[in-house]
């Protein structure tokens, strides 16, 4: 009997939280993730003070998932407010579930994906603290690959606002 997706167990509120809870156990723990780290090259760029910032990540899933199709996700967790997905135009949206959750890049793995997080310089002293996560998942269809990154822990934390 196979396992269903965590996305067909879980749905609204629920899968809300638990995902919360996975990302956030993971920045508890000594190293960003327990297998995401192993499994995904990340790089930071950070320009400008706090006041006028911009924040970029070079992410590049490595070869363990050569001959698949990933989608690559890139989420901000808010402390005191939530989770957010950044889509591929630069827009964040509140984690709602595994159907709602938009992708920054969609294809095979192995290519570095740069994803431009905040653009233009911005103010972010009111985000310090903000944990900027990078994962991704291995399915064809989108809702799928973010219950396999949720249930397989394909993510790591990429940077936290703030912190240099």
């Amino acid at each position: 009997m196979q396992a269903a997706p965590l996305s067909r167990i879980f749905s609204g509120p629920a899968l809300f939280i638990l995902a919360a809870a996975f990302f956030a156990a993971e920045t508890a723990q000594a190293q960003p993730t327990r297998n995401g780290a192993d499994e995904i090259e990340i790089r930071a760029e950070v320009k400008g003070p706090l006041h006028a910032q911009t924040i970029g990540i070079a992410a590049t899933p490595k070869s363990a998932t050569i001959g698949n199709r990933i989608s690559m996700y890139t989420a901000a967790l808010v402390e005191g407010v939530g989770l957010f997905f950044l889509d591929e135009s630069g827009t964040w949206f509140p984690f709602v579930d595994c159907e709602k959750t938009p992708i920054v890049y969609y294809g095979p793995p192995g290519k570095k994906v740069e994803i431009e997080v905040v653009s233009e310089p911005a103010n972010l002293t009111g985000l310090a603290g903000t944990q900027i996560f990078v994962g991704f998942g291995i399915d064809e269809a989108p809702p799928i690959a973010c219950a396999d990154m949720l249930e397989w822990q394909r993510f790591t934390l990429a940077h936290i606002v703030g912190a240099q």
